[in-house]
């Protein structure tokens, strides 16, 4: 059964059919819903602003607009998302029918003809089709701090009808809730009313600045009045927006959220490429001052494994008969090193051996979902590995035959809950 609870309008005079929509809903065994109806198109034009729903049900005749007319008001209204619209008609007329595909719904239903298993498939096809048209859009994460639940709410229901980006929302009252929050935690954006309880926005960024993940935090500050001393200490302290609540829109609050995280992204992409030349420097410096190749392997897992964040990097050198051992390795304290390890039958290797061959990375976000077989997937759970990035070092790339290769893999955990390290793989001999 689907986790997601779909919130789905039904709009029609006629209470009794209403009903029946309400039970064949309530059968639905793969699905969740909350329903709202309405009896008119007025009123369900402020149920939309309010509730955003995924799919809307709606007669064709209106006490006061018909169906198509009502969608075609629909469609010009902001901050109400994408709901997909299935039209309902007491009978089949084909010009209605061919008016209603114009309008670019996504089905047309004769109430006659309904029945409950037709009823719920033409609901699970348009429940798909909503699901697919936001789940290509990012999901940021944002923490509101603010002791004024209209406010908190107010913001949500803003950025909702963001078409750039779907939102997680986290809320605070008081700024020690979200000091105590924050550093398990790592929000995209954070939106910090200034007045708080127990400190006011300011206070709470010098405690934030003390983390070094925080010195780059998106973070929009929101005040309920103007003053220009405060804009300026407020931009000295980070801050990268500043809004007043009595000028605030909901214009205003998505376009600011919007400049302030892609403003992040560009930083990101920034820092980044620093760090891969500092990277590509650092390596190379220690090529130039050794020529032994064991110190070049061991410098780059090390270097590798600090900019990638992973848990684990190795070298693992393939042999022609396809057997290998690990060459070099660098790893966190809280786990077993590899170095040395040896393996008559990578199964890894063996799945994915014209990949490496052609130069090809393999990635592998999670070992259960990446349909592996039995002796792959026991191959990473004997080594503890939940997701891994393999990239071939080839010696001779020019030769796509040639198996005599090398592969150097990041192994990158999921830590266990248990703060204590895992112990040594069993099978495995470490040399």
């Amino acid at each position: 059964m689907n986790s997601k609870i779909f919130t789905i309008l039904i709009i029609d005079d006629c209470a009794a059919d209403r009903e029946i929509y309400r039970r064949y809903l309530l059968q639905d065994l793969e699905y969740s819903y909350r329903v709202v109806e309405s009896e008119t198109a007025e009123e369900a034009f402020d149920i939309c602003r309010q509730t955003k729903p995924e799919l809307i049900l709606v007669d064709y005749s209106l006490p006061d607009l018909d169906g198509l007319e009502f969608i075609r008001i629909l469609r010009q209204f902001k901050g109400i998302g994408k709901p997909q619209i299935i039209l309902l008609t007491g009978q089949g007329n084909e010009a209605i029918a061919l008016q209603a595909m114009k309008s670019k719904l996504h089905n047309y239903l004769v109430k006659g003809e309904l029945t409950p298993n037709y009823f719920l498939s033409t609901i699970h096809e348009a429940l798909e089709a909503a699901l697919q048209s936001t789940q290509f859009l990012p999901t940021k994460t944002i923490a509101i701090v603010d002791d004024c639940l209209e406010d908190q709410e107010a913001y949500k229901r803003y950025l909702q009808a963001d078409t750039n980006y779907l939102y997680e929302f986290h809320f605070f009252e008081t700024g020690e809730e979200f000091l105590d929050w924050y550093p398990t935690h790592q929000p995209d954006a954070i939106l910090l009313d200034y007045s708080l309880p127990d400190l006011d926005g300011l206070e709470l960024l010098q405690q934030l600045g003390e983390s070094q993940q925080a010195t780059q935090l998106p973070v929009l500050m929101l005040t309920g009045f103007g003053s220009e001393t405060l804009v300026v200490e407020a931009m000295k302290a980070g801050i990268q927006e500043y809004l007043v609540k009595g000028q605030l829109t909901p214009q205003k609050l998505r376009y600011a959220v919007k400049t302030i995280l892609e403003q992040a992204a560009l930083h990101s992409q920034l820092r980044n490429s620093q760090e891969r030349e500092h990277l590509l420097g650092t390596i190379t410096l220690r090529i130039r001052q050794s020529l032994n190749l064991q110190t070049i392997l061991n410098t780059t897992v090390e270097e590798v494994r600090e900019f990638l964040k992973c848990d684990r990097v190795v070298v693992f050198q393939v042999n022609p008969d396809t057997s290998g051992e690990v060459v070099a390795a660098s790893t966190i304290s809280q786990w077993p090193s590899l170095w040395g390890w040896r393996s008559e039958e990578p199964c890894f290797y063996e799945l994915s051996q014209a990949q490496f061959v052609q130069g090809q990375a393999r990635v592998i976000d999670n070992i259960y979902e990446a349909n592996l077989s039995d002796c792959n997937l026991q191959f990473h759970e004997q080594l503890q590995i939940q997701a891994n990035l393999i990239v071939p070092i080839l010696l001779t790339p020019d030769k796509a035959t040639d198996n005599r290769q090398q592969a150097t893999g990041r192994f990158r955990e999921i830590l266990p809950s248990s703060p204590a390290p895992p112990a040594p793989p069993a099978s495995p001999t470490p040399h």
